[in-house]
């Protein structure tokens, strides 16, 4: 055998054991010892602390609302509420038969659970008013006269007077006084417009009411009280709005009437009011 050549039992190489330092690493790292830095795991049963008792709050009492000190107060007597309603229910009846038996006594109930008979209406009764009427002509010599056919009525006024007639079939006559003044209410001076119309199948009176009705809507006005005008019975309103005047309802035979609206205004008395009387007592119906 060669002796170069090392022999199997001879190519056996003892390799010492290398350490962490080397840079070999161990493939399980070895188990801590009593000597190592790592700290003793606590004790379950030793090392923890008793539990706490923890007692749930208790509510405090509500206050008492009659009790506005805050001092506790002693317990009274409890009153029985039963008893309370027996002696509430009692002074009801006394008071109610009390009551039953003094109207009774009085008569207020001898027509109790009777159908009670419907009041009328009362009954609008004519009120004569005095009309002044002038002589038959008297002062009125050089007076215009109005005239129209199939109107039914005529009447007279002075000349210096204005006369309008307007579309509605109305008829006017004014002047102004003194004190009036171009676009502004009317206040002074005379003012009178007349117009016929249809009675609608009813009577003067019921026509008087029907306008008042309707007037009294929007203004200010005064219920209908019998007057004469050109010698008949009529009827006469005070309307207050927009235009203070007097109105008048005349009959022109069955199924007309005759409106006269007097606005006539003398604040500074020239004569206007003894004007008017006279005109009115010139109607004539036809």
């Amino acid at each position: 055998m060669d002796p170069t050549v090392p022999s199997p039992e001879s190519s056996q190489i003892d390799i010492p054991p290398q350490t962490p330092s080397q840079g070999v690493a161990t493939p399980f790292p070895s188990a801590p010892t009593e000597s190592s830095s790592f700290p003793s795991a606590p004790n379950p049963t030793t090392n923890f602390p008793p539990p706490v008792q923890v007692q749930a709050p208790v509510s405090a009492p509500p206050p008492d609302m009659n009790n506005v000190t805050g001092m506790a107060q002693p317990e009274g007597p409890r009153v029985n509420s039963k008893l309370i309603i027996w002696v509430v229910l009692g002074i009801f009846l006394i008071i109610l038969i009390g009551g039953g038996a003094y109207l009774f006594a009085s008569g207020k109930l001898s027509g109790f659970g009777k159908t009670p008979n419907p009041t009328p209406d009362p009954e609008l009764k004519p009120i004569a008013t005095a009309t002044p009427t002038p002589e038959e002509g008297a002062g009125m010599e050089d007076w215009n006269t109005f005239s129209k056919e199939g109107l039914g009525f005529t009447f007279r006024y002075p000349q210096d007077l204005e006369y309008r007639e307007y579309q509605d079939g109305s008829h006017s006559i004014s002047k102004w006084g003194p004190t009036q003044t171009e676009g502004t209410e009317f206040f002074d001076g005379i003012s009178m417009s007349f117009k016929s119309g249809d009675m609608e199948g009813t009577t003067l009176e019921e026509w008087a009411n029907k306008k008042y009705e309707e007037l009294k809507e929007v203004f200010e006005t005064t219920p209908p009280e019998a007057t004469q005008i050109a010698g008949v019975l009529g009827y006469k309103m005070h309307v207050k709005g927009i235009v203070e005047a007097d109105y008048y309802y005349v009959p022109l035979g069955t199924p007309s009437y005759l409106e006269i609206i007097d606005a006539t205004k003398d604040p500074t008395s020239v004569g206007f009011v003894p004007i008017v009387q006279k005109i009115l007592s010139s109607v004539k119906l036809l």
